[in-house]
C-alpha cells in the first residue's frame, strides 16, 4: 500500500505534493478508495489532521447522498464513543 501525504493550507485547500497540485476532498475520497494511505498535516504547524480530513471526506459522501451512515447508525456510534 503507498503512502501519500496531503498538506492543508490555512485557506482550506489540500495540496498534494506528490502531484504539486491542489485537490478536493473528491480526490481525496479517490486516493483511499484506490487503497493510497493518506496523511493529511497542517503546513505550518505540521500537525497530523488526518482524522478531520477524512471525516470531512464522509460527511461530502453523505451529503451527496451516496453514503451508508443512516441516522440509526449515526445515533449508535455517538453512543458508542461515549463522554
Amino acid at each position: 500500500m503507498s503512502r501519500r501525504v496531503i498538506k492543508r493550507y490555512p485557506n482550506r485547500r489540500l495540496y498534494d505534493p506528490y502531484d504539486s497540485r491542489y485537490i478536493t476532498l473528491k480526490d481525496v475520497h479517490r486516493l483511499v478508495i484506490k487503497g493510497v494511505e493518506v496523511v493529511c498535516r497542517d503546513a505550518h504547524s505540521n500537525t497530523d489532521i488526518t482524522r478531520s480530513v477524512l471525516l470531512q471526506v464522509l460527511l461530502d459522501i453523505e451529503q451527496r447522498g451516496k453514503g451508508h451512515l443512516n441516522t440509526q447508525k449515526l445515533h449508535r456510534l455517538i453512543r458508542a464513543r461515549g463522554t
